[in-house]
């Protein structure tokens, strides 16, 4: 039977699914014999034990035949990598591991358990010892019961996950609800080089390994050493120093003299003086006077109704206009979770949110450090918990000229999903279909990492990224909506796990919907955490 298959589960319509999934789904506990099912050609909604064939034996994690395991598990104390597949599978994935075995990974695999009483007892061990683990996605192995434990566990465990899709597969929605915010990859979609490259990037990262860092272009090794000249006395080295001072930098060589190296600092610290006299004077000196200043405009130019780059930070914000809109989704949305309840909510007054979501470079000004594991000015900050990004609100708020009333803050989950949407009622804010113009880490063939802000087209009101890039971090607790109309709503007022929206360059199309909601704890940092701004009125 090759027809497209529907199912009624908790109330969603979920699909379309192939004979297969549904059957593998049933021996694996996720869908029940009387639950309401539909296939095509079918008049009326039917239950599953009565789809053709659908009672047809299938079989799960473990099949007949033998395939000679590539080479023996890793047993040691290294950290390692436990590898989680269908049998059906081996031997697409021991081509895999042993390209991984012999890129000098350590790997963990049931080669060499034989069936017994302990045999789930040292499964379950290797799981809880590794420092990644890696699950082999395919039909077989959604359908594995040893799989979908092995995941659980995993998960349960925190264990820094990561998925290779062999093949084009649907979860079952039990896998999609605890898999679905997790890092995949989506090998089917990718040259078989950009999948290599992409898997020891992800590998590397989730391992703590560092990448050794090349020498800039424009450093060769003559300038280099022109550049870094020391200073030689005798036998002994005498290397330079820097300096800073204000906003100068001297650079002084250790002499056993002092009187020149006291000349140089009292030389560095009148140039600073003069340097931030001449910053204040022209930070001041070019602001409006007060009286031309209106009643809701303060001394860096906020006004209602206008977009307003912040002159501290340079980050370009853009005015959303007060107004109501439809916030989840509709029951027959492709993808929807059950906790994306339809509902209007109405905002009695307007805000300012980030064209874009913070910046490395915007971070850095504001905090004086950089978090991010892929370092670059016009890259999102990520590797920052939620904590971080209040902090950065904070300490924002502090340090730029505010009218009275006025802050910066997370966005609620509210205000984030009315901006990405910016009018639109579709899954996206550009149609109900990705497109590769709107965010190519959605089909397969992102890089593995994070892209400048900005690089894909903007949405209807002028945003960028609410679709991808990295998550974004939002005000409210995670809970149920409201099930009727809502005003100015901002969540929950107390709870366990934080919001976060948008989706990230590791995440599948579904994830990167308007109306995805994902919940996590507020400690969480990785790659592809990151946030942008609000700016309000209270």
């Amino acid at each position: 039977m090759q027809v497209n298959i529907y199912l009624m589960l908790n109330g969603t319509q979920v699909g379309p699914y192939n004979l297969d999934d549904v059957r593998g789904w049933i021996g694996a506990g996720y869908v029940k014999m009387e639950d309401p099912a539909w296939y095509e050609g079918c008049q009326d909604w039917i239950k599953v034990m009565d789809i053709p064939d659908i009672h047809a034996a299938t079989s799960g994690h473990v099949v007949g035949g033998h395939i000679v395991p590539p080479f023996e598990a890793y047993n040691g104390d290294q950290p390692y990598i436990f590898i989680s597949y269908a049998h059906k599978d081996s031997t697409l994935v021991f081509d895999e591991i042993t390209a991984l075995h012999e890129a000098g990974y350590n790997i963990w695999y049931d080669e060499g358990i034989e069936a017994s009483n302990e045999w789930p007892e040292e499964i379950a061990n290797a799981v809880i010892g590794c420092t990644t683990f890696l699950v082999f996605v395919s039909p077989r192995s959604t359908a594995s019961v040893n799989c979908r434990n092995e995941i659980n566990l995993a998960l349960n465990e925190d264990k820094p996950f990561l998925a290779v899709h062999l093949e084009e597969s649907a979860l079952p929605p039990g896998l999609r609800l605890r898999m679905g915010d997790l890092q995949a990859i989506l090998k089917y979609k990718l040259p078989q080089d950009r999948y290599e490259k992409k898997l020891y990037d992800t590998l590397d990262h989730l391992l703590g390994r560092k990448k050794k860092k090349s020498r800039p272009e424009s450093a060769s090794p003559t300038k280099f050493a022109q550049t870094n000249t020391s200073f030689m006395s005798g036998a002994k080295t005498r290397k330079r120093k820097k300096i800073i001072t204000g906003k100068s930098t001297v650079t002084v060589a250790p002499t056993k003299n002092r009187m020149p190296v006291m000349i140089s600092l009292l030389v560095a610290l009148l140039v600073g003086i003069f340097g931030t006299y001449q910053f204040l004077d022209h930070k001041y000196k070019n602001l409006p006077e007060k009286e031309e200043i209106g009643e809701n405009t303060g001394y860096s130019g906020i006004q209602e109704g206008k977009s307003w780059v912040s002159p501290f930070t340079g980050m370009e914000m853009i005015w959303c206009h007060p107004g109501t809109f439809m916030m989840g989704s509709l029951p027959n949305e492709t993808g929807r979770g059950e906790d994306e309840t339809y509902h209007r909510v109405s905002f009695s007054n307007g805000f300012l949110l980030g064209k874009f979501e913070v910046t490395q470079k915007e971070y850095e000004v504001v905090m004086g450090t950089n978090p991010s594991y892929f370092k670059g000015d016009s890259l999102p900050v990520e590797m920052t918990d939620w904590n971080d990004a209040v902090a950065f609100c904070k300490e924002l708020n502090r340090l730029e000229d505010l009218p009275p009333g006025w802050s910066f803050h997370l966005p609620t989950e509210a205000q984030w999903e009315y901006a990405c949407r910016g009018g639109t009622a579709s899954s996206y804010s550009f149609g109900n279909q990705i497109r590769p113009t709107d965010a190519r880490w959605s089909d397969g063939s992102s890089p593995s990492q994070t892209l400048k802000v900005g690089h894909f087209e903007p949405n209807p009101w002028g945003f960028h990224d609410m679709h991808g890039n990295v998550w974004e971090w939002c005000a409210d607790w995670y809970g149920e909506y409201a099930v009727t109309n809502a005003t100015d709503p901002t969540g929950p007022v107390r709870g366990l796990k934080r919001v976060r929206r948008g989706g990230s360059w590791l995440n599948p199309a579904i994830l990167l919907r308007s109306a995805w909601r994902f919940e996590s704890d507020p400690e969480d940092k990785y790659g592809y955490i990151g946030f942008r701004v609000c700016l309000s009125k209270s």
